[in-house]
């Protein structure tokens, strides 16, 4: 596999938003304490995923791929709420405690809302650089 054959197709405009993140794993049957809403942060953003740091140690619980979870962003304007399923783990700047999420669940206008910010944020880190 040549390694433009090996990179992940991108549908959406990414980039490297840091918000507040909170998910739960959505579970068929209900557990007791392992249901506690977890306190995250994307480390990149789109209108169809994440990036997200996951936590370790006592108190979090491993993510794997396909795991579903239920999410707040909080972002400018207002939190987001939706369904995300867990795609991947991984490495990111020498961290294994990464996961990209993908949002399955979101209504229409949360997900312009997301986009939107996605976009402001791009151009203003954009021309903050020229500067």
């Amino acid at each position: 596999m040549t390694e433009h054959e090996s990179r992940q197709k991108r549908y959406d405009f990414r980039s490297d938003s840091n918000y507040a993140l909170w998910y739960r794993k959505i579970r068929r049957v209900q557990a007791a304490k392992s249901d506690e809403w977890q306190r995250s942060v994307t480390l990149n953003l789109s209108a169809g995923g994440a990036a997200i740091s996951v936590g370790h140690g006592k108190g979090y619980e491993k993510l794997t791929p396909g795991d579903l979870l239920e999410f707040e962003l909080v972002m400018p304007g207002g939190p987001v709420f939706g369904i995300a399923r867990v795609v991947r783990i991984l490495d990111y700047r020498g961290s294994s405690n990464v996961a990209g999420i993908s949002f399955v669940s979101v209504a229409p206008q949360d997900r312009d809302k997301i986009a939107k910010t996605v976009l402001n944020d791009g151009l203003e880190n954009r021309h903050g650089k020229d500067k």
